[in-house]
């Protein structure tokens, strides 16, 4: 880091400013990169107008001329115009927080799939709060890298013993050097249609979370995903394949009755973070605490409770096809499912209904929202009743005329960009609907 002097962060996202504060920090010269006009930006970066560009402005040119180096926000493509000349490195977040680590005693799990690094993430960090140990969350969830690594060098905080990290392909994309000492694939099922044509580079994307490991560290996935990616590993760590089969060995780690969140797709998380786990030499009982006292995600199959005839699910985390066909198998069993899917367009991989379609027999009626629920609408109704109603709004005023029993699943299967900021707004849109529909 001592070589590079001028950095330019593109994307004022929240990682974006997380790298700009630690640049900030550091003495670099810092140029801030965002859409529209400066102007509009809002105060806060901490910067002199000169270093705020607009993606449109050309002198931005100009000063990618003179840059040593690009930190790139996950939301904007490598291949983005406005870097199509630059030839210096651009990493990400991560890799410029994993650069700066203060210690070599930080040891790291690293955590990527499709569908369930959240709920992973989230039990680990159940078991961490058992252990007593100094530990840091972040990445795609919740705090970015960059934030830790400010907060450590400023002696705002403590060195952590563990750091586990959610990364998404995004970030994956974009890391150098990062190593993890013990990292995990959960599962990789095609998703994000806007940046991928198809699953390999989406996939290859995933792989590059064993990238720079070592002999000591391990690598964790399920069995037969190398052979189907064709993907060989580069580095030299120890690799464990999680088979269906070993689930039946879940009984002997813990004790299933106790576990407040429920489903197969969930004996499977924690067989992952089991794992992790153990790879890193952490206490078992302190595992097993975590398991036992953790109750899941929000908005991840969450239970409101009852409306009316209705059990009611908030899964507004669904953004994929993969995501909802698991939350359906993980209720069904309750009783016929109203389901609400819908969201932001993708571009690749919308209309995949074949994944509801062997569950048609559970599937009571499905609500229709968002910029791709109408054309679903056409797709879908040969096979199931089926409604467009626009947006939550429409589905919450369809369901309480509707004096069936069952279960009413919200699990969109699509990005919530066309109506929300995020998932997160989505998913307490739908809960305060919920309970506005009690009174």
């Amino acid at each position: 880091m001592k070589n590079i002097k001028t950095v330019v962060v593109v994307g004022m996202g929240v990682s974006g400013i997380s790298a700009l504060n630690l640049l900030k920090y550091l003495g670099k010269t810092v140029y801030a990169v965002n859409q529209g006009e400066t102007s509009s930006w809002g105060t806060g970066l901490g910067l002199d107008e000169k270093y705020l560009i607009s993606q449109n402005d050309k002198k931005l040119k100009e000063v990618l001329a003179t840059a040593d180096l690009v930190v790139l926000s996950p939301g904007i493509p490598r291949d983005v115009q406005i870097l199509k000349d630059f030839k210096g490195p651009i990493w990400c977040e991560v890799e410029l927080a994993y650069r700066l680590l203060s210690s070599s005693d930080e040891k790291i799990i690293a955590v990527t799939g499709t569908n369930g690094k959240t709920t992973t993430v989230s039990l680990l960090e159940e078991c961490l709060k058992a252990s007593g140990k100094e530990f840091f969350i972040g990445g795609n969830i919740g705090t970015p890298f960059c934030d830790y690594v400010l907060e450590v060098i400023s002696n705002k905080r403590k060195i952590a013993e563990v750091i586990v990290l959610e990364l998404s392909s995004f970030q994956l994309e974009s890391l150098d050097t990062f190593r993890a000492n013990a990292a995990a694939i959960l599962n990789i099922t095609f998703s994000h249609g806007e940046r991928y044509d198809d699953i390999k580079p989406y996939a290859f994307a995933k792989f590059n979370i064993f990238n720079n490991q070592q002999n000591s560290d391990i690598a964790i996935m399920p069995q037969g995903m190398m052979k189907e990616f064709d993907f060989k590993m580069k580095s030299s760590s120890s690799l464990k394949l999680i088979e269906n089969s070993d689930l039946d060995e879940l009984s002997n780690i813990v004790d299933l009755e106790k576990l407040k969140i429920v489903g197969v797709h969930n004996h499977k998380n924690i067989l992952f973070a089991y794992h992790l786990w153990v790879a890193l030499g952490l206490p078992i009982d302190s595992f097993l605490i975590g398991c036992y006292s953790f109750t899941g995600v929000h908005y991840r199959l969450e239970y409101l409770g009852k409306l009316r005839n209705f059990e009611v699910f908030n899964d507004s985390k669904s953004t994929n096809w993969e995501a909802t066909e698991t939350a359906i198998i993980g209720v069904k069993d309750r009783g016929p499912v109203t389901l609400i899917i819908g969201g932001q367009k993708r571009g690749h991989g919308d209309d995949r209904i074949d994944v509801l379609l062997p569950y048609l027999s559970s599937l009571s009626k499905i609500l229709l929202i968002g910029e791709s629920g109408v054309g679903l609408e056409s797709k879908l109704r040969p096979h199931v009743k089926v409604s467009y109603v626009q947006d939550l709004e429409g589905a919450f005023k369809e369901i309480t005329s509707d004096s069936k029993e069952g279960v009413l699943l919200f699990s969109p299967a699509f990005p919530s960009f066309d109506q929300f900021k995020n998932y997160v707004e989505r998913g307490k849109k739908f809960t305060n609907l919920f309970k506005n529909s009690l009174t």
